[in-house]
């Protein structure tokens, strides 16, 4: 397995699997007897996943693609949308209203409007410089703090999803005291 999220009531485990079984979703909710639920198979190979507050949507970086799940019946999921992606998507990360999703793509951060999530809309992408493997989105959802290779952390203005600005540069070569 590459990666886990949880539901946000800790009973569903959702594991990436890349031996080609996609997502494969665990019962967790005795931690002593894990169970396997189903598996979502998509058309990528999922790394990294941000979850729905309800529990219904699972949000997938899945390598080539961008992917949706409907967890409604976590016996049966169903990918509800695929967004073929021209670079590798690393991570995730869902806005806190569940609007947006940001991906950390190659050599791009990519934002997708998802306020319906059987037809992801691209809103805009920006150009990092290097390789975009992890993002992380502030609380106030402004801004992304991108882990890019060896350029370090960039700080990306996304308070308007439409225009997201590069700003300031952390660079990984430091001195430390």
């Amino acid at each position: 397995y590459y990666s886990v999220a949880l539901s946000s009531d800790d009973k569903y485990a959702y594991m990436a699997s890349t031996a080609g079984y996609g997502t494969v979703i665990y019962d967790v909710s005795d931690p002593l007897r894990p169970a396997v639920v189903s598996q979502l198979q998509s058309d990528g190979i999922p790394l990294n996943y941000a979850t729905s507050a309800d529990n219904q949507t699972l949000y997938i970086a899945d390598y080539s693609n961008f992917t949706i799940g409907d967890l409604s019946d976590p016996a049966n999921p169903v990918v509800t949308a695929t967004v073929a992606l021209d670079d590798n998507a690393w991570d995730i990360a869902l806005s806190s209203d569940e609007s947006k999703v940001f991906l950390a793509g190659g050599g791009l951060m990519i934002i997708f409007d998802v306020s319906d999530p059987t037809i992801p809309v691209l809103l805009s992408s920006v150009e990092t410089g290097d390789v975009a493997r992890g993002l992380e989105l502030s609380g106030d959802n402004t801004t992304v703090y991108l882990a890019n290779g060896n350029s370090g952390v960039q700080m990306i203005d996304v308070s308007d999803a439409t225009e997201p600005v590069i700003g300031a540069v952390s660079y990984t070569h430091l001195t430390l005291p």
